[in-house]
């Protein structure tokens, strides 16, 4: 009994050992370049001015951010869990945005705990090295751990569903098996791609062995989880529902996209299927050899120095909106606002950082501004459609800053 427990001990340890440098491989991969390849553009600075107000005015929301599609002024609301999970990150950095993405890219880490245990209950040890070594390896998991969006908020909590799978195999305690459900209701808040998870989860547990118990189980888990949405349908006459219904009377008008952020939970959750197929096929030198070439094409990707921020525009980042926000806060002007035609007209991130330093200007103002800064690749940005630019007129300009080899920011001033 002594050796066994000295044995179990040794394996425990071991485990942890190897769960522990994959820890420091992940965050060390995506350190590097971090400010560079930093996603901080319009959703994140959006959610972000969200979170603050909702912090500083002590609020509390029941729903989230809309689906990117609208119709006829509707629109398909998410889960306020996006910015409640969001504000612990933001708290954490000070509000800022490099430090407190990178604390969100440190959390992602810490789900390999999760991972590699739920996937060792459900499908063995070599399944589970396998699943933790493509979550920090591979390129489309790295870029999308790195930056604040409610797609990979859903994507890095989903290891801890997968624990309570992992534990419910090995106990069949129904606890376990209403926090699965609990928490693909949660899950479900972040994004609505997860709904396809839920219906797959329903199939797997209820098909394979149905009963009124757990049926109910599921529904309740579900329901609880899912449970502020819920709350602010009953509230506001089931807007969301008559809105879903809305969007499917007019799907053909939809626009339709795969983008690759709707197969990120879903792409986890497959894997997971494959991998308990073909647990027993996985060897030692396969994973040996998986590892080698991920580490070797993540080596090629992310040393050298990214050309812009992920999903950002050609030539831009955050530290190219850092030294915008300097350069405005230098000028200490006060009736201006700003513009920037690089991506996104409004500016939402250099509004967001003037929030949280709190500086109040007038932000959706464009019409009595009486100064407007503009980042523009050219010097013809007067002719661009934006209202933000055409409204400014007549106007004269002051000062021109480069920002980086493409872009500038330039400095008008309103004319009588």
């Amino acid at each position: 009994m002594i050796l066994y427990d000295n044995t179990m001990k040794r394996l425990i340890k071991k485990e942890i050992t190897i769960l522990i440098l994959f820890v420091v491989v992940f965050i060390s991969i995506r350190s590097i370049h971090f400010s560079s390849h930093l996603n901080f553009s319009t959703d994140q600075a959006s959610f972000s001015m969200t979170a603050l107000e909702l912090w500083r005015d002590k609020k509390i929301t029941l729903i989230g951010p809309a689906i990117s599609y609208h119709y006829i002024g509707r629109d398909l609301y998410q889960g306020s869990t996006t910015y409640y999970f969001q504000l612990l990150f933001l708290l954490l950095g000070k509000f800022d945005p490099v430090a407190s993405s990178y604390f969100f890219m440190v959390f992602a880490s810490l789900m390999i705990f999760p991972l590699y245990f739920g996937v060792k209950f459900l499908a063995g040890k070599r399944a589970a090295i396998f699943m933790i070594i493509l979550y920090a390896l591979l390129p489309f998991y790295i870029d999308y751990t790195r930056f604040f969006w409610n797609p990979n908020y859903q994507f890095v909590l989903f290891p801890i569903l997968v624990l309570f799978m992992g534990f419910y195999a090995r106990s069949k305690k129904p606890l376990f098996y209403f926090l699965i459900f609990a928490t693909a209701g949660i899950l479900l808040l972040f994004h609505y791609q997860f709904i396809f998870i839920i219906v797959g989860l329903v199939i797997y547990y209820l098909f394979k062995k149905f009963s009124t118990k757990y049926f109910a189980l599921s529904i309740g888990g579900i329901l609880i989880g899912f449970s502020p949405l819920i709350i602010f349908e009953i509230r506001n006459h089931w807007y969301n529902l008559q809105t879903l219904i809305l969007f499917v009377k007019n799907f053909k008008k939809t626009p339709s996209s795969l983008n690759p952020h709707y197969f990120l939970s879903i792409s986890l959750a497959g894997m997971l299927i494959v991998l308990h197929v073909a647990r027993k096929k996985i060897n030692t030198w396969f994973l040996i050899a998986v590892t080698t070439i991920l580490l070797v094409l993540d080596f090629f990707i992310y040393v050298p120095p990214p050309a812009h921020g992920f999903g950002m525009a050609k030539d831009w980042n955050y530290p190219s909106e850092k030294k915008v926000n300097g350069i405005i806060r230098q000028e200490n002007l006060d009736h201006y606002n700003i513009a920037n035609l690089a991506y996104n007209t409004v500016s939402a991130v250099q509004k967001y950082l003037l929030k949280k330093d709190g500086i109040s200007i007038n932000f959706d103002d464009y019409y009595h501004n009486k100064f407007l800064f503009v980042v523009s690749a050219g010097e013809n940005f007067m002719t661009d459609p934006a209202y933000e630019i055409n409204t400014f007129v007549p106007s004269k300009r002051l000062k021109k800053w480069k920002i980086n080899e493409t872009y500038s920011l330039y400095l008008l001033e309103r004319l009588p």
